[in-house]
Protein backbone atom coordinates (compact mmCIF):
# COMPACT_ATOMS: atom_id res chain seq x y z
CA UNK A 1 0.00 0.00 0.00
CA UNK A 2 0.99 3.39 -0.52
CA UNK A 3 0.61 6.80 1.20
CA UNK A 4 -1.91 9.13 0.01
CA UNK A 5 -1.48 11.07 -2.92
CA UNK A 6 -4.93 12.77 -3.79
CA UNK A 7 -8.33 12.92 -1.72
CA UNK A 8 -10.31 9.23 -0.70
CA UNK A 9 -13.86 8.76 0.01
CA UNK A 10 -13.81 6.84 2.94
CA UNK A 11 -16.28 3.93 4.21
CA UNK A 12 -17.30 4.36 7.54
CA UNK A 13 -19.87 3.75 10.31
CA UNK A 14 -21.01 6.37 13.03
CA UNK A 15 -18.30 8.93 14.16
CA UNK A 16 -18.11 12.45 15.76
CA UNK A 17 -16.49 15.00 13.87
CA UNK A 18 -13.70 17.31 15.55
CA UNK A 19 -11.36 20.02 14.68
CA UNK A 20 -7.45 20.05 15.29
CA UNK A 21 -5.23 22.93 14.20
CA UNK A 22 -2.91 21.54 10.89
CA UNK A 23 0.70 21.39 11.31
CA UNK A 24 2.49 24.02 9.10
CA UNK A 25 3.90 22.54 6.05
CA UNK A 26 1.82 19.61 5.90
CA UNK A 27 -0.81 18.30 3.17
CA UNK A 28 -3.65 15.95 4.48
CA UNK A 29 -5.86 14.10 2.29
CA UNK A 30 -9.39 13.52 2.95
CA UNK A 31 -9.98 10.07 4.14
CA UNK A 32 -5.86 10.31 5.74
CA UNK A 33 -5.44 8.77 8.75
CA UNK A 34 -4.20 11.68 11.15
CA UNK A 35 -2.03 11.88 14.35
CA UNK A 36 -1.31 15.04 16.89
CA UNK A 37 2.73 15.78 16.91
CA UNK A 38 4.33 16.89 19.88
CA UNK A 39 3.76 20.13 19.19
CA UNK A 40 0.09 19.66 19.29
CA UNK A 41 -0.81 19.85 15.50
CA UNK A 42 -2.65 17.74 13.10
CA UNK A 43 -0.29 15.87 10.70
CA UNK A 44 -0.75 12.50 8.32
CA UNK A 45 -0.26 9.74 9.77
CA UNK A 46 3.05 8.01 9.87
CA UNK A 47 4.80 5.20 11.63
CA UNK A 48 7.25 7.95 13.61
CA UNK A 49 8.76 9.23 16.29
CA UNK A 50 6.69 11.57 18.99
CA UNK A 51 3.30 11.01 17.30
CA UNK A 52 0.19 10.16 19.13
CA UNK A 53 -2.30 7.07 18.54
CA UNK A 54 -4.47 8.04 15.44
CA UNK A 55 -6.98 10.81 16.59
CA UNK A 56 -9.62 9.84 12.99
CA UNK A 57 -9.80 10.65 9.99
CA UNK A 58 -9.68 13.89 7.89
CA UNK A 59 -13.16 15.00 6.66
CA UNK A 60 -12.03 17.03 4.21
CA UNK A 61 -8.47 17.83 2.78
CA UNK A 62 -6.25 20.82 4.35
CA UNK A 63 -2.92 22.33 2.67
CA UNK A 64 -0.83 23.79 4.60
CA UNK A 65 2.13 23.19 2.72
CA UNK A 66 2.81 27.40 2.36
CA UNK A 67 1.18 27.85 6.09
CA UNK A 68 2.65 27.92 9.75
CA UNK A 69 1.43 25.60 12.48
CA UNK A 70 -2.03 26.52 13.22
CA UNK A 71 -2.67 28.60 10.02
CA UNK A 72 -5.44 26.44 9.15
CA UNK A 73 -7.54 23.74 11.17
CA UNK A 74 -8.94 20.80 9.78
CA UNK A 75 -12.40 18.52 10.63
CA UNK A 76 -11.64 14.94 11.58
CA UNK A 77 -13.89 12.25 12.44
CA UNK A 78 -13.21 10.26 15.38
CA UNK A 79 -15.18 7.26 17.07
CA UNK A 80 -15.64 5.59 13.89
CA UNK A 81 -15.23 2.57 12.20
CA UNK A 82 -13.68 3.17 9.14
CA UNK A 83 -12.46 0.43 6.10
CA UNK A 84 -9.37 0.85 5.83
CA UNK A 85 -6.25 -1.09 3.64
CA UNK A 86 -3.99 -3.45 5.09
CA UNK A 87 -0.90 -5.10 4.76
CA UNK A 88 -1.46 -8.68 5.46
CA UNK A 89 -4.38 -9.40 8.09
CA UNK A 90 -6.68 -12.33 9.42
CA UNK A 91 -10.13 -12.82 10.55
CA UNK A 92 -7.95 -14.24 13.37
CA UNK A 93 -7.26 -10.67 14.34
CA UNK A 94 -10.70 -9.70 15.24
CA UNK A 95 -10.12 -7.27 18.04
CA UNK A 96 -6.36 -7.01 17.49
CA UNK A 97 -4.85 -3.32 17.50
CA UNK A 98 -3.57 -2.15 14.51
CA UNK A 99 -0.95 -0.18 14.29
CA UNK A 100 0.19 2.66 11.24
CA UNK A 101 1.62 1.78 8.18
CA UNK A 102 0.95 5.00 6.33
CA UNK A 103 -1.92 7.37 6.56
CA UNK A 104 -3.54 4.99 3.92
CA UNK A 105 -2.52 1.59 5.75
CA UNK A 106 -2.84 -0.56 8.74
CA UNK A 107 -1.43 -3.74 9.92
CA UNK A 108 -1.34 -5.85 13.18
CA UNK A 109 2.24 -5.71 13.02
CA UNK A 110 4.06 -2.83 15.38
CA UNK A 111 6.00 -0.77 13.47
CA UNK A 112 9.51 0.93 14.63
CA UNK A 113 7.78 3.51 16.64
CA UNK A 114 4.24 1.48 17.46
CA UNK A 115 1.65 4.42 16.34
CA UNK A 116 -1.54 2.71 17.26
CA UNK A 117 -4.06 2.91 14.63
CA UNK A 118 -7.14 1.37 16.48
CA UNK A 119 -9.18 -2.08 16.83
CA UNK A 120 -9.80 -4.33 14.02
CA UNK A 121 -13.52 -4.67 13.96
CA UNK A 122 -14.56 -6.80 10.83
CA UNK A 123 -12.11 -8.38 8.32
CA UNK A 124 -13.06 -8.07 5.03
CA UNK A 125 -9.97 -9.61 3.45
CA UNK A 126 -5.97 -9.87 3.95
CA UNK A 127 -5.54 -6.59 2.90
CA UNK A 128 -8.84 -4.59 3.78
CA UNK A 129 -10.55 -4.47 7.17
CA UNK A 130 -12.97 -2.06 9.41
CA UNK A 131 -11.10 -0.84 12.15
CA UNK A 132 -12.55 1.56 14.81
CA UNK A 133 -10.60 4.73 15.87
CA UNK A 134 -11.68 6.17 19.88
CA UNK A 135 -11.43 9.68 20.08
CA UNK A 136 -9.04 10.59 22.77
CA UNK A 137 -10.21 12.19 25.94
CA UNK A 138 -7.55 12.97 27.95
CA UNK A 139 -7.26 16.77 27.76
CA UNK A 140 -4.07 16.08 30.75
CA UNK A 141 -2.05 15.02 27.74
CA UNK A 142 -2.07 17.25 24.38
CA UNK A 143 -0.73 14.98 22.34
CA UNK A 144 -3.83 12.76 21.38
CA UNK A 145 -6.41 14.52 23.45
CA UNK A 146 -8.60 16.75 23.01
CA UNK A 147 -7.48 19.68 24.26
CA UNK A 148 -4.90 20.96 21.82
CA UNK A 149 -4.20 24.97 23.31
CA UNK A 150 -4.09 26.62 27.14
CA UNK A 151 -6.92 29.09 27.79
CA UNK A 152 -9.08 30.21 30.62
CA UNK A 153 -12.88 28.66 30.76
CA UNK A 154 -15.64 30.60 31.80
CA UNK A 155 -18.31 28.33 31.16
CA UNK A 156 -18.38 24.31 30.06
CA UNK A 157 -21.36 22.09 29.12
CA UNK A 158 -21.53 18.77 27.88
CA UNK A 159 -24.28 17.47 26.00
CA UNK A 160 -24.61 14.32 24.65
CA UNK A 161 -20.88 13.88 25.02
CA UNK A 162 -20.17 17.09 23.70
CA UNK A 163 -18.11 19.62 25.11
CA UNK A 164 -18.47 23.01 24.73
CA UNK A 165 -17.01 25.52 26.60
CA UNK A 166 -16.61 29.70 26.38
CA UNK A 167 -13.29 30.99 26.20
CA UNK A 168 -12.87 33.70 28.82
CA UNK A 169 -9.37 35.26 27.68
Amino acid sequence: MTVLAADKASKTKTGRIYSYPVDGGSLIFKGALVVVNAAGFLEPAADAAAKSSVVGIAFEQADNVSGSDGDISVRVIADVRVVMAATAITAAMIGDTMHVVDDATVDDAVGTNGVVAGTLVEFLSATEGMIYIPHPVSPAAPVGGNFLFATTVTALTVVDGVVTFVDGT
